[in-house]
């Protein structure tokens, strides 16, 4: 069948070695995609160098240069079909100069509650609305922040965390909760730890 499908990787690139002597290697360079069902599902560069045997001029320092070469590449953050499907939405939206937010992003200990620090600018300047807000960010029917408000917990910390990859557009908020404060907590009789007369 005439048809690119029908030919592997490697018949293409001896074809095309036949017709373009010339060229001493192609290094071929593809994202791959995990598995949907992974735990984790993260796309990585693979490559694969290929040389011509009968004209390489390659010395084994530049094969193992070359080998490397996508080890000095940023990890991907998208597939090519994501990151397409991503700017057409960007493009349906006009957000076309966003870059990327840690946009539904929340991590929930004893007393912080980190989010994305462009979440929490448009949720403050009223670009997001507090109801959007409060959809994104309930677990299991509960809302981090209310629950610290019915606590009586008061913010008392924040602190800007930069995200662990350079090339990320966002940073993390990380929100710090005190002990319950009687200033907006129900009033509790503190105990001073009488003992039975007996």
């Amino acid at each position: 069948m005439e048809n690119w499908s029908t030919y592997t990787l490697d018949e293409i690139i001896a074809e095309f070695f036949r017709i373009r002597s010339s060229v001493d290697f192609v290094l071929a360079i593809w994202i791959e995609q995990t598995p949907a069902f992974a735990v984790v599902s993260t796309p990585k560069i693979q490559s694969r160098l290929f040389t011509n045997r009968e004209k390489s001029n390659l010395n084994e320092a530049m094969l193992n240069c070359l080998s490397k070469a996508c080890n000095l590449l940023p990890a991907p953050s998208k597939t090519p079909l994501n990151a397409r499907h991503h700017l057409e939405w960007l493009r349906k939206v006009k957000r076309w100069h966003e870059g990327e937010s840690f946009y539904g992003g929340m991590t929930v200990f004893d007393r912080t509650i980190t989010i994305s620090a462009r979440v929490a600018l448009e949720l403050l300047s009223g670009k997001l609305d507090s109801k959007t807000f409060s959809s994104i960010y309930t677990v299991s029917k509960i809302n981090p922040f209310q629950r610290m408000l019915e606590q009586g917990r008061v913010i008392v910390g924040v602190i800007v965390k930069p995200p662990e990859r350079p090339e990320d557009d966002d940073e993390w908020l990380e929100f710090e909760f005190g002990e319950p404060d009687p200033s907006i907590g129900p009033f509790q009789v503190p105990s001073h730890g009488k003992k039975d007369s007996n």
